[in-house]
């Protein structure tokens, strides 16, 4: 049966916006597209998104968005060691707060969301 709905997907090929795409996919006719920000785990986010993508039997694009990571000097983006918490840290907001910090990439959701509407 042929969808007449379209919608895109934002799809990173994790857990949560796999299974956003994936309750889409059941009633639109889903475009995903991925960014590549210059983010270090790029290669697997699009190696798993397409993946995704030929599972489900929708279209996929990758967006290269390389100035992106100039914005920033998120650990995301730069050599910076990813910060990992232990269970036992969840409970630190300073700890969290540091964290949060240290990965953040200014603008990023405001660009892909933008994109996606456009």
């Amino acid at each position: 049966m042929e969808k007449s709905k379209k919608a895109i997907s934002v799809l990173s090929g994790g857990l949560d916006s796999t299974v956003a795409t994936s309750i889409l996919a059941k009633d639109y006719n889903v475009h995903a597209i991925t960014f590549d920000y210059g983010q270090r785990s790029a290669g697997m986010e699009i190696k798993s998104s397409k993946a995704i993508c030929q599972k489900l039997g929708m279209e996929h694009t990758v967006i290269e968005l390389p100035w992106l990571a100039q914005l920033g000097g998120s650990a995301l983006t730069s050599s910076e060691e990813v910060p990992k918490l232990e269970m036992d840290e969840l409970d630190d907001k300073e700890v969290c707060d540091e964290t949060a910090r240290k990965v953040w990439v200014p603008g990023r959701n405001v660009v892909f969301s933008s994109i996606a509407l456009s």
